[in-house]
């Protein structure tokens, strides 16, 4: 497969087990979290399903992901031709694309249709398909270009109510800013050399090195396109670099195929020579382009954004989050596995170590620790300095590391259970990884409370410099005597990093506890032996917890439990203990 931009997924037995017309269908969760993942690197997700529109709308937001969905086509027409009609209305190739079905017919029927487009049978897909190249996607935790598409879907729907296109595209207000300082967007423009094609007339790539040579260059007359239209914002949609030979590169996003722009610009530059390579969707000729306007186009208000909310944390906030839906940005920072080795990032130690250790000492830990990876360990959002309206940050990850300082440089890292370690029991460390630990650090042991304390408040001071108006949720540790199963030293230890979390949410007006001393009731709410691990209904009553402080503290209405899926969870689970029942009570008579 080459770069796939979009995955198209059918929904009966597919992204959820069983058929909805023929009743209850059961969510698959791994498939909600590859859409999330997509999401997140700028990989869309759509849907061809045949099925009720209004009923198969229902459960997807029931499960909390209709609107990470884009162009969803759900009725009982064939998929081959939908298929074909959802990538015009995107805008993308059927090479970038991936259609996941259960029905091998479907998946032929759809390559018929597109000859290009990548198919894969439902029991093919899975979570270990996004380590490939293929799904590796770019980095859009706000999820910008999501946005962009939903903007693209707007439009296809306003469109149906024009019998002529030029009347739609001049009732679109359309307008393009032509902008010189190029230098302060290399990466956004490099991106756009590198990756678009459709509107690629020259289809030269070019490195950051080779752009930055080129805009240094007084004899080229370098832009870049900025254009925006009554349905929102397209941000930098466009690049030309003009010298006395010709236009040397002129592209554009495929994002504003079909409104013309391309033709605009290339009619106000007096129609110069151009070297056209390869196909392009659109043709470069001299006509007047009457429904562009030129003038100022802004980056979207920022009062219109949807609030956004960051969520750092372990499993216990990982698993939380599959309960909490609304209409919200949501970043999130949760533990991810590279090549079979989990990469954590939710421990106060190394946020802080984010900002403070130097280049050259983080690609160090990166290149000899199997447990750190450079494009994760270093690269969280908590600092950013436009900030999150909410950070819901769970703590108790810290309750169990171990330190090791390093022998000459004298700076602190914090790894896995520190238990573990003294057991020797961590499989996060490969013998290479192992030998340059003790070769350059020393062990500490626990994590003490002062340095805790220390970099809870380092972390929460420069959020709150970069966003007073932030709001952030502490989740601290359960103090449920387990010390049978664990003993009593790691019990103690939640008490004493409790009392850290509780002086601090002291000291600071917008920090809130979600306290798991009153949310876990009793040993019955552990799924496993030890004080860490929860059972559904405690993840639930967390989720609950959760909305109940943003309602109170941030006016989040829309924010809400997925309760849903909640019952419908629990429906479930007493099925499958009847149906135990009955089979034991049978096989015993």
């Amino acid at each position: 497969m080459e770069k796939i931009k979009i995955v198209i997924w059918d929904l009966d037995d597919t992204f959820w087990k069983g058929t909805l017309s023929e009743g209850p269908v059961e969510l698959i969760q791994e498939n909600i979290a590859i859409v999330k993942e997509l999401v997140d690197r700028g990989i869309m997700s759509s849907i061809v399903s045949k099925n009720d529109f209004d009923k198969a709308k229902k459960q997807l937001e029931d499960f909390g992901v209709w609107d990470l969905f884009i162009f969803p086509k759900i009725s009982w027409n064939p998929k081959g031709e939908i298929v074909k009609q959802l990538l015009e209305q995107c805008k993308l190739r059927a090479d970038n694309t991936l259609f996941v079905d259960d029905n091998s017919s479907n998946l032929q029927e759809v390559k018929y249709y597109n000859p290009a487009i990548n198919v894969m049978e439902t029991s093919q897909f899975g979570m270990r398909w996004l380590a490939d190249e293929a799904f590796k996607g770019k980095n859009d935790a706000s999820h910008s270009r999501l946005e962009q598409y939903k903007i693209l879907e707007q439009r296809a729907t306003e469109e149906t109510k024009y019998s002529s296109n030029i009347d739609f595209l001049k009732d679109s207000n359309i307008t393009v800013a032509i902008e010189k300082d190029c230098s302060n967007h290399t990466d956004r423009i490099v991106e756009l050399i590198q990756r678009t094609n459709q509107l690629n007339f020259t289809k030269i790539r070019l490195s950051k090195e080779e752009f930055e040579a080129l805009i240094a260059d007084d004899s080229v007359e370098c832009r870049y396109i900025k254009v925006n239209d009554k349905f929102g914002d397209y941000g930098i949609v466009g690049f030309y670099a003009l010298s006395k030979e010709g236009l040397t590169h002129f592209l554009f996003s495929c994002r504003i195929l079909g409104l013309g722009v391309e033709n605009y610009i290339f009619n106000k530059l007096g129609c110069p020579a151009v070297r056209v390579v390869g196909e392009v969707a659109s043709e470069l000729k001299p006509m007047e382009v009457s429904w562009v306007s030129e003038g100022i186009v802004n980056q979207q208000v920022k009062t219109s954004k949807k609030p956004s909310i960051l969520m750092i944390g372990g499993c216990d906030l990982q698993q939380t989050d599959f309960y909490l839906s609304g209409s919200y940005h949501v970043d999130r920072e949760f533990a991810t596995v590279v090549n079979g080795v989990e990469i954590r990032t939710s421990d106060t130690m190394q946020l802080v170590n984010a900002l403070k250790l130097a280049e050259s000492e983080k690609d160090e830990l990166c290149r000899n620790l199997l447990c750190y990876n450079r494009d994760i360990t270093f690269s969280t959002r908590i600092f950013d300095k436009e900030g999150h309206d909410v950070i819901i940050f769970s703590v108790v990850d810290d309750y169990i590391r171990g330190v090791f300082r390093h022998k000459t440089k004298g700076y602190c890292i914090t790894l896995f259970g520190y238990f573990d370690w003294i057991a020797g029991q961590t499989s996060l460390l490969n013998e290479s990884s192992f030998s340059y630990l003790n070769e350059h650090f020393n062990y500490e042991g626990p994590e003490s409370e002062s340095l805790f304390e220390e970099n809870l408040r380092f972390i929460l001071d420069k959020v709150f410099a970069a966003n007073r108006n932030t709001m952030v949720l502490l989740i601290n540790g359960n103090e449920i005597d387990v010390s049978d199963w664990i003993g009593e030293e790691r019990c103690r230890r939640n008490v004493t990093m409790n009392r850290v979390v509780d002086r601090v949410v002291k000291d600071y007006d917008r920090v809130q506890l979600v306290d798991m001393r009153t949310v876990v009731k009793d040993k019955a709410d552990f799924s496993k032996q030890d004080n860490r691990h929860y059972t559904r209904e405690v993840y639930y009553r967390m989720s609950q917890e959760i909305i109940r402080i943003l309602k109170e503290t941030t006016g989040f209405s829309k924010m809400r439990t997925n309760d849903n899926f909640w019952v419908s969870l629990k429906n479930f689970q007493k099925k499958i203990r009847d149906k135990i029942s009955k089979t034991f009570f049978s096989k015993t008579n």
